[in-house]
């Protein structure tokens, strides 16, 4: 029988191109030789803003610590302690659990322990 082949991890391939990524980085390069010589032109790239919560503020309202937040309503420590520092940004799926808290906190924390939150 055949021995399964693991996938390597990412420390392992760390610094590694695929061909897909060496085919896009020479076409970025392409691009951006064409711009700078005015041969092409290219457009700007629109952010689409959306309102943040002010999780500190949220969490004073609520008379939480990061850990008791974090516990009330499921999200892990450390995603809310990078969340209110701007190491990251929730994805949508919490903005959207996020503004569901600040707007009816009992009802989030009702719902989250019911999930086992």
């Amino acid at each position: 029988m055949a021995k399964a082949q693991r996938k390597p991890r990412a420390d392992e391939t760390a610094g590694q191109d695929s061909g897909r990524d060496m085919a896009l980085d020479a076409l970025a390069e392409a691009q951006l030789r064409a711009h700078m010589s005015g041969e092409l032109a290219l457009s700007p790239v629109a952010a689409i803003p959306y309102p943040m919560i002010d999780l500190p503020a949220l969490r004073a309202r609520l008379g939480l610590s990061q850990q008791g937040f974090a516990d009330r309503f499921g999200f892990s420590l450390g995603a809310l302690r990078n969340w209110e520092q701007g190491r990251r940004l929730p994805d949508r799926s919490a903005r959207i659990l996020l503004r569901f808290i600040e707007r009816e906190p009992q009802t989030a924390a009702e719902i989250a322990a019911e999930m086992g939150a």
